[in-house]
């Protein structure tokens, strides 16, 4: 298990580490040179600005697998492709707790605290308030999840890295341009769920349909044949 992940690190060497880093050093830079009496929103930063680096994550930790020339060498091994999208994303979430956790410790050290609009269970309803690291992470944590499912479906299925930027990028864009529209009751973005939905359905239902995003991206990929003998893959 170990030498399969020091493969996967590996791996990871390349352009997308470097792009990624890039977009996150930028992303750090729009608050660590803000002004400290000013702090910036960090709904921004936890929705708006977050759901794009984790559509470059999720590219960065699957392109060698799914998304490049490779696959098709790939697809020819003895493996199980459950148990390797099952790593895959198990990679995904540690690297995107450990970039998330960066972030709002710089973020404390700038400006003090963590305070946003955030949902209250106790009373059923969205307050702005101060808050930890972990409640801010688990608000967006399933939006996060359903967005890296359907990066990876894009890749398993274009075979193409630029098939999961797009499918990832635009699904974050049409919700942008929509205010939480595109989607509706199933909205990424905490502050545009619709007064009538409970929150927690909400949440909820994005993981349940990352689960099966998941599994439709499994049961494509064990497809082998559909890996094999395309001239355009990447």
């Amino acid at each position: 298990m170990l030498s399969k992940w020091q493969e996967d690190l590996k791996g990871m060497w390349g352009t997308w580490l470097f792009v990624m880093l890039g977009c996150y050093g930028l992303f750090l830079s729009s608050f660590v040179f803000a002004d400290g009496d000013y702090p910036r929103d960090l709904f921004y930063l936890n929705e708006l600005f977050m759901i794009p680096l984790v559509t470059l994550m999720t590219v960065l930790v699957f392109q060698r697998e799914f998304g490049g020339y490779f696959s098709e060498i790939f697809a020819t091994f003895p493996l199980k492709m459950w148990e390797v999208i099952a790593r895959k994303f198990t990679q995904f979430i540690v690297l995107l707790i450990g970039v998330h956790l960066l972030w709002v410790e710089i973020y404390k050290l700038k400006f003090g605290l963590l305070q946003t609009v955030t949902y209250d269970y106790s009373n059923h309803e969205m307050i702005y308030t101060k808050l930890n690291w972990l409640e801010l992470f688990s608000q967006s944590f399933p939006s996060y999840i359903f967005v890296a499912a359907m990066t990876v479906l894009g890749l398993v299925f274009s075979k193409k890295v630029y098939g999961g930027l797009g499918v990832g990028f635009g699904l974050w864009m049409l919700e942008v341009l929509t205010n939480g529209g595109f989607l509706g009751r199933w909205t990424l973005f905490s502050i545009y769920i619709p007064e009538e939905i409970p929150f927690i359905e909400n949440r909820v239902s994005l993981l349940v349909a990352a689960v099966v995003l998941v599994v439709v991206s499994i049961l494509w990929a064990e497809r082998r044949a559909k890996w094999v003998a395309s001239e355009d893959v990447y």
